[in-house]
């Protein structure tokens, strides 16, 4: 067993931040640098760590040092010896980690408790500016909670009216951005953290970016012991100057009471594999986004251009099931070693007894997850698709959380019905708001796991008696997914009942399928009433004529292309109408 194939076994998949960014390509790279590099400690790394830094997050000086809580210190630190407080008064939040506030108790700041925002986490701006009014403090510390933006625009225009220092960590959002600009680069100083659990990790370290040239030195002294030698000559000689010392003392001078704060070449070799791999993933988002605006949508007005015909779309999550190997492979979940990675679920139970388990949602995960939804929604929405279908059912996430077999939480998601079906109904309430009233939305189900104890007929019903109340405009029955130990009887229709009882108990569109292969079939269970459509995948892959084929037998006609009226073969009906063909 290589080191790497241990750190992955012992890492608890349950604790999603627990989960290293460093891979094999960052620990080849660094044996490989260990090899010839003949410094360790603090060096020309660091510096080029620093400066890219700085770069990345549009800041005109950082400073490296050895833990996110660290940056914090060194803000608080910073902002002290440099003077110019009126006060020592700080707003601090109520949702942070603890080196947001306990550095400010350390160097003998007032704290003060500012309530939560409900949408961001981070400071209330009502609050705040009454806090402001009454206790006129002249530092605020923001946090921004875990990669949520807070609203900058606002707490900008207090900062110029209030006229305050703003400390804002960004340890736990690196690479979020607020109206295209990188949250850590908005205060007067910033910190970020590089602890292994987040965005990208140095194993420990952390960062504090500024754009003011006195707290950079003011930084770059404390990080040090005091000393003045990680400053540029001008710096370096405007304080030896002011101090009055000879050239043989000067490198021995310690000019504020600091700390040993520093990290180390290593790590600075880490940081900046990182900060590339970083880069490269915001390019292909970039480049994802480029073209899921263009590739869909031309697409979408290809089609446009040559049929009238609805056109919708499905939005799911897989959760557990993802990391899959493509079915014809065998559909078995590749582990992160095999070049898969770790899948989320309500609950940390594995599909497979012998699979590796999900990760269980937090709820901030779950709450993020239904902004994803409505995102999806939106871009739907300008891409000019008519209908939305919300994959709910064949075991995928929603799906888990629907079912006891899969979802074995004991907070407000998990137990009871209600809670099993809550993150299905925020998912719904969120996609019916973005995709707008032009816009059909429904969802699919699984009408029961076929296994006993889980997700039934009865529990589809109530759901679906739900969603037709929250606006769903149809709803798509099938079955399954959820366990390798189900028990599906299987024939021709085999699913239809399901719809059927499904359709008796509300008023929208159900729509039916499995094993509806023949014409005659799919309307006998249009004209009975078991089901208002029926929804074909299967067959029509095996057979793209389907449709004419359907014509042909029950005396209806399709519009087809000019160049396929003559494929029809002798004695069926006139399944392009009255059109008739001739050559000479």
């Amino acid at each position: 067993m290589n080191g790497r194939q241990s750190v992955q076994q012992t890492l608890n998949p349950r604790w999603c931040l627990a989960y290293d960014t460093i891979d094999r390509q960052d620990i080849n790279r660094l044996v490989e640098w260990l090899q010839t590099y003949p410094r360790l400690t603090k060096g020309a790394l660091t510096v080029e760590f620093e400066s890219r830094w700085s770069q990345w997050v549009n800041a005109s000086r950082s400073v490296f040092c050895n833990s996110g809580s660290s940056a914090n210190l060194l803000m608080y630190y910073a902002l002290q010896a440099s003077g110019r407080l009126r006060n020592k008064k700080v707003i601090v939040p109520s949702v942070g980690w603890v080196t947001s506030i306990a550095p400010a108790i350390q160097f003998g700041f007032e704290p003060i408790m500012c309530e939560a925002d409900p949408d961001t986490f981070g400071l209330d701006l009502n609050h705040l500016e009454d806090l402001l009014k009454r206790h006129q403090p002249q530092t605020v510390m923001l946090v921004q909670v875990l990669g949520v933006p807070h609203k900058m625009r606002e707490l900008m225009a207090l900062k110029a009216r209030y006229e305050f220092f703003l400390l804002e960590d960004a340890c736990a959002a690196i690479g979020a951005s607020y109206e295209g600009k990188k949250v850590g680069s908005f205060g007067d100083m910033a910190s970020f953290s590089f602890y292994f659990g987040h965005q990208m990790s140095t194993i420990e370290g952390g960062m504090v970016s500024t754009d003011d040239k006195g707290l950079a030195n003011l930084l770059l002294m404390l990080r040090s012991h005091g000393w003045s030698k990680d400053l540029d000559s001008d710096s370096h000689h405007a304080l030896v100057t002011q101090h009055h010392i000879d050239d043989f003392h000067s490198p021995f001078v310690f000019y504020e009471p600091g700390f040993n704060l520093r990290s180390t070449d290593l790590n600075a070799f880490i940081g900046i594999g990182q900060l590339e791999k970083l880069i490269a993933d915001k390019d292909r988002q970039l480049a994802n986004e480029k073209f899921m605006k263009g590739a869909p949508a031309h697409v979408v007005d290809s089609l446009r251009a040559i049929s009238p015909i609805k056109l919708a779309i499905q939005l799911g999550h897989a959760g557990r099931k993802g990391s899959s190997r493509r079915p014809w492979e065998g559909g078995a979940l590749m582990t992160p070693e095999e070049g898969g990675w770790v899948c989320f679920a309500p609950s940390a139970v594995a599909h497979k007894p012998d699979e590796l388990p999900p990760v269980a949602l937090s709820t901030e995960r779950i709450a993020s997850l239904v902004s994803d939804f409505a995102a999806s929604a939106r871009r739907v929405r300008e891409l000019g698709f008519d209908a939305i279908e919300i994959h709910a059912a064949h075991g995928y996430l929603l799906h888990q959380f629907l079912s006891p077999l899969s979802n074995q939480r004991t907070d407000n998601y998990g137990g009871p019905l209600e809670n099993r079906m809550r993150f299905a109904l925020e998912v719904f309430a969120a996609v019916r708001e973005a995709a707008g009233p032009e816009i059909a939305v429904g969802a699919r189900l699984s009408a029961t796991d076929w296994v006993e104890g889980g997700w039934d007929i009865d529990q589809s019903i109530e759901l679906s008696k739900r969603l037709q109340s929250m606006g769903a405009d149809f709803l798509d029955v099938s079955s399954g997914g959820i366990s390798p130990h189900q028990k599906i009887t299987l024939g021709p229709g085999y699913q239809v009942p399901f719809a059927e009882k499904i359709k008796a108990e509300i008023r929208i569109p159900v729509m039916t399928v499995g094993l509806i292969t023949e014409p005659q079939q799919a309307e006998d269970i249009l004209q009975h009433g078991k089901a208002d459509l029926v929804a074909l995948a299967r067959g029509m892959i095996a057979d793209p004529r389907w449709p004419w084929r359907a014509a042909a037998a029950l005396g209806g006609s399709v519009q087809g292309s000019p160049q396929y009226y003559r494929c029809l073969p002798s004695g069926y009906p006139s399944v392009f109408g009255s059109i008739k063909t001739s050559q000479r």
